[in-house]
């Protein structure tokens, strides 16, 4: 039996457990950045008319944070509220927004949001033209001119004056499923975007300058297409669940796109961290759901990440979903994850697809205010050591202060019930804090979590739903 089958398909690369030591915990925050998805929001931005199960995912996206709803004209202003009030949406939670959006895909025409400096916040705004297609092995770019998507590619700067924001205009092809922020300074898409951008003049040492001018992106990690034709979004393959951790999907053997699969696994595998240590990688298994053996495969990778919540497309697949809800819980500890069906229409058809499903339509809408905890997980620590050191980059955007009394690390050894604490202490870079837990016997497991607390009594925590959830780690 294969290691991946031992593990439940959930292939975590041995380059991933190397000790601590094989790279630096200690960077700093970048002033300019884009926000990761696994940062905290507001809420999440879709349009109405959607194409999204509202009764069970709208409902879900609005119960604890804010939805904010694109919508044409007040006609579909009225509809949207008696249709989402319909399907018990708590409308207490839901802003709408007037913007000429003629498509559904808010991930794509959204636009990244970003810290630009001191406190400035703002969307930073791409060309959105239409799509690109090109085949898995590159060659030429399919890349219609401008026309279908205008009037969504002038919704960013209508999102933004609705939340008083910046609004920053980026000259490059930038579509929001083909790009993947850490929030330290790097991020994933595929080889489309760079063609794209070649297509329409744009060089790839251009583009590149532009991602590190506008967005703070100073390592861009292309990886290789992976269908045999399509639009080749990233968020259809690879997902970046935190600084270090990335879930990629894995087709069956027998499938046409089985090697453009494991090409863009490989290329994630040679990538570094942010704090230069070999990314941990999921691989989650992702059958054929319809169209026969060469058909469309269930797309797992595209679940959207909303605070302490993990929202994942199904695709009626019994084992397969179940095991794919697995995958997300092993990765991300602390975090609450849910499946969600779709089907609709006479006959009843599953409504998401292997390049479109719950992430292609949602988009998150960052906290300007945010309390930002950035964390290199603890994989391992020697036995012997006198302490074991825990780094953060902890970030009050609302600038009320942190609290030091209230701002720490909970530990305790696995299978003990009572939570220690220790302080944090001010490390090296501004915005940098460190801890030290006492050494450990080999053998010794230690579960731990970080807790951030502002003058103005907002928290944060990481993983978000500490202590129910926590990260753990051997001594040896």
């Amino acid at each position: 039996m294969k290691l991946a089958e031992k593990l439940g398909c959930s292939l975590i690369l041995l380059g991933s457990l190397l000790p601590n030591l094989a790279g630096q915990d200690s960077i700093p925050l970048p002033k300019l950045r884009a926000c990761a998805e696994f940062e905290p929001a507001l809420g999440t931005l879709i349009t109405y008319p959607t194409n999204l199960p509202l009764e069970t995912l709208a409902v879900e996206l609005a119960e604890d944070d804010l939805l904010y709803v694109l919508v044409d004209h007040t006609k579909n202003k009225a509809k949207a509220f008696f249709g989402l009030m319909a399907v018990g949406v708590n409308m207490r939670n839901v802003k709408f927004i007037m913007a000429p959006t003629a498509d559904i895909y808010t991930r794509d025409f959204g636009a990244p949001q970003a810290f630009l400096g001191s406190s400035r916040h703002g969307y930073v705004d791409p060309i959105f033209w239409d799509y690109a297609y090109q085949a898995g092995n590159g060659g030429r770019v399919f890349a219609p001119g401008p026309g279908a998507f205008l009037n969504d590619d002038v919704t960013p700067a209508a999102v933004a004056a609705h939340l008083g924001v910046e609004h920053v205009e980026f000259p490059a092809h930038l579509v929001g499923g083909n790009i993947d922020f850490d929030g330290l300074g790097k991020a994933f898409c595929t080889q489309v975007l760079v063609d794209e951008n070649e297509h329409w003049g744009i060089a790839e040492t251009r583009f590149r300058a532009l991602m590190k001018r506008y967005l703070g992106v100073g390592d861009l990690i292309v990886v290789p297409n992976f269908e045999v034709f399509g639009i080749q979004h990233v968020d259809c393959v690879l997902k970046v669940l935190d600084e270090e951790t990335l879930l990629i999907t894995r087709v069956p053997a027998t499938h046409p796109s089985f090697l453009f699969h494991e090409a863009v696994a490989l290329a994630a595998a040679a990538a570094k961290t942010a704090y230069g240590r070999p990314y941990v990688i999921h691989r989650v298994d992702t059958p054929v759901f319809r169209g026969g053996v060469r058909g469309e495969t269930a797309n797992y990778a595209n679940s959207l990440i909303l605070n302490g919540k993990v929202l994942v497309p199904m695709f009626d697949l019994p084992m397969a979903d179940a095991n794919a809800l697995d995958v997300y819980r092993q990765a991300m500890p602390g975090y609450e994850v849910l499946g969600f069906h779709y089907v609709q229409g006479i006959p009843l058809i599953k409504s998401w697809a292997s390049f479109d499903a719950l992430h292609c339509r949602t988009h998150q809408v960052f906290d300007p205010e945010m309390v930002l905890i950035k964390h290199p997980r603890v994989r391992s620590a020697a036995a012997g050591s006198s302490q074991i050191k825990i780094q953060a980059l902890i970030k009050d955007y609302g600038g009320a202060g942190l609290l030091d009394a209230e701002t720490k690390v909970f530990w305790r050894k696995a299978g003990d019930s009572q939570w220690h604490q220790a302080d944090f202490q001010p490390g090296q870079h501004p915005d940098e804090y460190v801890a030290f837990l006492p050494g450990q016997p080999a053998g010794t497991g230690v579960e731990y979590y970080l807790q951030a607390t502002t003058a103005d009594q907002r928290q944060e925590h990481r993983p978000p739903l500490a202590p129910q959830g926590y990260f753990s780690f051997p001594v040896q």
